[in-house]
């Protein structure tokens, strides 16, 4: 719609309280600083969250001092979503036995890793240069310049690599985590990715991609 009517930006209503839910999701699941990091007031230059400073209890006196008409979701008091009950159980119970303004720490909180998160991002792409080469349908990196990195410079690259051949599949924190353990020295040789994809090690490279027809993983 927003491409058809020439809309250059579209914004969306999460606020502080969505963002509070969201780093405790992610908290709940053992999330890394990307998960932390919670919503971005922006993503893809497209996507603006312009209310996510504000919390729920300051947009509805909004509305209500401004008499604007609104529609709510009835699923969002539907207990069987686990974010509902973060928002109606968990959060409740800690403003009520841990810290009254929990929404708003845990909001300050994800934008201090936020930025933490870019400055990492960008020290992964920096060091990403030189190392990653395209061979057809894979991408070729040299073991011995991954196993110099440091691990959270490491994992990142392994993520945007493995993202560049998979572009919009699900790739899970064991996807990662299984490409990472293939840099060790005694580590596997292959490991399964989305979409009947591979990684592999070779002759002191990690191959990420689609193996040649006469490739085969390894017994076990």
């Amino acid at each position: 719609v927003a491409s058809r009517v020439g809309a250059p930006q579209i914004a969306l209503g999460h606020h502080r309280d969505d963002q509070a839910e969201t780093v405790l999701l992610h908290l709940l699941r053992g999330s890394g600083l990307r998960g932390l990091r919670g919503m971005l007031p922006q993503r893809d230059g497209r996507l603006i969250r312009p209310l996510l400073g504000a919390g729920r209890k300051e947009i509805e006196a909004y509305v209500k001092a401004h008499q604007l008409s609104f529609v709510e979701d009835p699923s969002n008091r539907d207990l069987r979503y686990r974010r509902n009950r973060i928002r109606w159980r968990l959060l409740p119970l800690l403003e009520r036995e841990y810290n009254p303004a929990v929404a708003r720490g845990l909001a300050r909180m994800a934008a201090l890793v936020a930025e933490d998160e870019a400055t990492l991002d960008a020290v992964a792409r920096e060091c990403s240069k030189g190392l990653v080469d395209i061979e057809g349908e894979r991408i070729r990196l040299r073991l011995s310049s991954l196993q110099a990195l440091a691990p959270a410079i490491r994992r990142r690259i392994l993520e945007r690599t493995i993202r560049s051949v998979t572009p919009g599949a699900y790739l899970t924190s064991s996807h990662l985590e299984a490409v990472d353990k293939l840099t060790a020295a005694d580590g596997p040789e292959a490991a399964s990715l989305p979409r009947n994809l591979r990684a592999w090690r070779s002759q002191g490279f990690l191959y990420v991609g689609r193996p040649r027809p006469e490739w085969r993983a390894p017994t076990v």
